[in-house]
């Protein structure tokens, strides 16, 4: 090559530099907002690689597993966390909106206490948003904040005239919010100006999910209404019930909360849209007995396959609880295969079920992961009684994916370890990174990691879809019966036992030791997000406990991969190039081991990228 090639050829390399650098790459793989993305799909594209280890607690157990309450939540428990409100990442931060405590920034590397914003009130998920480098946070006196995630400082606001309790959505070009009384609230995303609001006629429960493929957001109502409304004008594109039953019917019951509920309810839950299937679900809230104790009786757990789930379904519609709805018009796609089941509070009522996590096939094809009940597991000798019949299923969403499987069928997950955590109504969340779920149950979180999925699986619990525990997390640990004493990784290779429980496991990190951890009844089941290869796992009493892969796994980290996902790709690009403009304070991007993220950084990435 000349001299003036050479030239040439850097020049444009430094045309392209300053235009990515200047123009950012939506590529958007850490957990951003509710549920990860804008369609809370709930699912992580990285798979998460072991060995695992522990990092650090906040708002946990003090040293030695030991229960103490302090006012800092780097030492030990404060304070419990709203029920709407979960973690969300970026810039190298969580963030934690803690109801009267203000709204909380922790460093994802150590587990300190990045800021306190404790002028602004939020009981629900913050939102952030990577293009904008700003966090967004619904306030409870009405207010839409726009804050710096690097110091909680103000940047902008709207008003929204309404109290907002639910977690903001970003997609789009906009912020979308809704107030109590049921009025979405569509900001536009830089100047914080209103773009258009949309009024459903009906009290809120649930936040905004937005299509990004045909430019539309999906909400529900206290009356049990779905809404779809363009994000064009605002314009509602349709309103239809998925269900028979109406939110009156039956009776009411008081939440922990303070709160007079509608048996029939979707609070505490969020759209969950397949986008490439053009599907968004819906979950809702059943009476106790009803949904648990209304399945063919005798023998009272679940009947053994999808036809016959079906069947039993259909025949009783008013405890349908799951719903699949064309994104186009609200008609029904399909009827998932899936009766009830939630945890359940003081003998008294259930939370919201656990939401689908949509993971998307090579090719595009979309399937769904979440707890499902089916009797083959009692008829197997596996339940001590018929609320045991839950089991993990995966779903297909139409009839090509999985040959001989209609939408809405499931197949069996294998998770025998976990099976004494599996119990209907003790069904927790799951989401998902990569080809590891997460199964977060009120004593444990049950990770696993699916190893084989082929076709031939799945059809019977006895043949499940095969799948590896991973290191679990037991949140309270007795010392009597467990086989190890505490340690300073929190980590016991051996069996250990629940806290006032009888149920054992092995492998697993652990928190309290010994002793009672702080425990909150209602709507509060614990929740694990996985962001830049670190497990975050928050549980009902607000501990969250953070789990890492160890650096020494990355092995092309040296040629670009800081992500360390084993490959190189558009998303190392886009680390390197928030680092290098400072806008995150980690140094993942730092790939010649310099102590900063430069330029010789981004060839080291080029290089790698381009495979030269």
């Amino acid at each position: 090559m000349t001299q003036v090639r050479k030239e040439v050829y850097l020049l444009f390399l430094l045309f392209l530099l300053v235009v990515f650098l200047l123009h950012p790459i939506p590529v958007f793989a850490d957990w951003y907002q509710e549920g990860h993305d804008a369609q809370h799909t709930g699912y992580a594209p990285d798979n998460i690689s072991a060995p695992w280890t522990y990092n650090w607690q906040w708002n946990g157990s003090c040293s030695g597993g030991t229960r103490c309450s302090t006012t800092d939540p780097q030492v030990g428990w404060s304070f419990y966390i709203p029920q709407k409100s979960h973690l969300v990442a970026g810039a190298g931060r969580l963030y934690l909106p803690a109801g009267d405590q203000g709204v909380y920034a922790i460093n994802q590397t150590d587990g300190r206490t990045a800021w306190r914003n404790a002028s602004v009130l939020s009981y629900c998920s913050a939102a952030y948003d990577p293009l904008t480098n700003s966090l967004y946070v619904a306030g409870k006196n009405g207010v839409l904040y726009r804050l710096d995630p690097a110091t909680g400082n103000e940047l902008g606001r709207y008003a929204s005239g309404g109290s907002l309790n639910l977690a903001p959505t970003i997609g789009g070009g906009r912020v979308f919010v809704v107030s109590d009384n049921g009025v979405v609230f569509a900001v536009n995303i830089l100047d914080m100006s209103l773009a258009w609001s949309y009024s459903a006629g009906s009290n809120a429960q649930i936040p905004v999910a937005y299509s990004s493929s045909r430019n539309m957001i999906v909400f529900g109502t206290e009356d049990l209404y779905v809404h779809a409304v363009s994000n064009q004008n605002g314009i509602r594109l349709w309103r239809v019930k998925p269900t028979v039953v109406n939110s009156t019917d039956g009776s009411t019951y008081s939440g922990v909360d303070g709160k007079i509920y509608n048996n029939y309810n979707y609070d505490n839950g969020w759209p969950v849209i397949a986008e490439n299937r053009g599907v968004v679900f819906i979950r809702m809230h059943q009476n106790w007995n009803e949904g648990i104790y209304s399945v063919p009786n005798p023998p009272n757990y679940s009947p053994s396959s999808n036809a016959a789930i079906r069947s039993y379904l259909n025949s009783v519609p008013e405890l349908k609880n799951l719903f699949a709805m064309n994104l186009s018009d609200g008609s029904t796609a399909f009827d998932p295969a899936v009766i009830f089941g939630a945890e359940e509070f003081n003998s008294q009522y259930m939370a919201m079920p656990p939401k689908p996590v949509i993971k998307q096939l090579p090719g595009g094809k979309e399937i769904a992961y979440l707890p499902w009940r089916n009797g083959q597991k009692c008829e197997a000798g596996d339940c001590n009684d018929p609320r045991w019949d839950t089991v993990m299923g995966e779903m297909v969403l139409d009839s090509s994916t999985v040959a001989g499987y209609q939408a809405g069928d499931l197949r069996f997950v294998n998770m025998s370890e976990c099976n004494n955590y599996f119990i209907t109504d003790e069904t927790g969340n799951v989401t998902m990174s990569g080809d590891t779920f997460f199964y977060t149950h009120w004593l444990v979180t049950c990770p696993f990691r699916i190893t084989d999925r082929n076709s031939s699986l799945g059809g019977t619990y006895k043949n499940p879809i095969s799948s590896q525990k991973q290191v679990s997390l037991m949140y309270a640990v007795d010392g009597n019966g467990s086989s190890c004493g505490v340690t300073s990784n929190y980590y016991c290779s051996g069996t250990m036992r629940t806290y006032n429980d009888s149920r054992l496991i092995t492998d697993t990190f652990w928190s309290y030791y010994n002793v009672a951890r702080p425990y909150l009844e209602g709507y509060h089941p614990s929740y694990t997000i996985i962001d830049n290869s670190s497990i975050y796992i928050l549980t009902r009493a607000g501990n969250i406990f953070a789990i890492s892969t160890p650096t020494s796994s990355c092995s092309l980290k040296s040629n670009g991969d800081a992500d360390c996902n084993g490959a190189i790709n558009i998303l190392d690009f886009e680390i390197w190039r928030r680092e290098f403009l400072g806008i995150d304070a980690t140094t993942k991007a730092d790939f010649d081991s310099s102590g900063g993220v430069t330029i010789l950084d981004f060839e080291i990435w080029r290089r790698g990228f381009l495979g030269v």
